[in-house]
């Protein structure tokens, strides 16, 4: 000790008195508050995308929808037939007057008869028309022969033929027609005068309508 005496007394301002042992480490004291949050740092690089996953287990079966409209009908579709009269006679006018026609053909395909004296076109298509009369009048008179459609006739087939008692008259017009579904075919006859009876021919067929569809 520096100022000569036997003990030291610390504080005293006079001695530098030894450095004693280190005492034991004391109590940890209570944590302090957490500090304020810092900056959010920057976006790191985008890292390597992983591989696929596994496939899912396919899901159920959905409703059946809703079935479609029938497409038409593919390829040509053939239609012929025809109607014709037995011996007869018919009285005629200046008036167009329906030939009734009560026999059809042996064969026929996708034409129709239900309207008496009528065939009815069911497939639409192009077709060609036959119209066959043959007879005689009393009196003498100019007689009128033609296809009617839906009841109106047609001027290309149409035919004015004098007629006479003594000699059988043939009218043969015919021709070709875009027909459609539902068009009634007809053969109208008339004359120039009134009244006038024409006697259909007894040999063969008096009256004929036969159709064939070509397109």
């Amino acid at each position: 000790m520096s100022n000569g005496c036997k003990i030291c007394i610390p504080f005293c301002g006079q001695c530098t008195c030894p450095r004693g042992a280190t005492g034991p480490t004391g109590v940890q004291g209570i944590t302090g508050p957490t500090g304020l949050r810092g900056a959010t740092g920057p976006t790191g690089i985008r890292g390597i995308t992983g591989p696929t996953g596994l496939r899912g287990v396919t899901g159920a079966t959905g409703l059946q929808g809703i079935t479609g409209p029938t497409g038409p009908t593919g390829g040509f579709v053939s239609a012929f037939g025809g109607l014709m009269i037995a011996v007869g006679t018919m009285a005629l006018t200046t008036t167009p007057t329906v030939v009734p026609l009560t026999i059809q053909s042996n064969e026929s395909n996708n034409v129709d008869y239900s309207t008496a004296n009528t065939i009815t076109i069911v497939e639409r298509g192009i077709y060609r028309v036959d119209v066959h009369v043959a007879g005689s009048t009393s009196p003498d008179d100019v007689v009128f022969t033609s296809l009617a459609i839906n009841g109106s006739a047609q001027i290309n087939t149409n035919q004015a033929l004098l007629s006479t008692g003594d000699t059988t008259t043939t009218f043969v017009p015919s021709n070709y027609y875009l027909l459609d579904t539902g068009d009634q075919l007809t053969i109208q006859m008339s004359s120039s005068n009134n009244p006038t009876t024409f006697f259909f021919s007894v040999t063969g067929s008096g009256a004929i309508l036969m159709v064939q569809r070509v397109v």
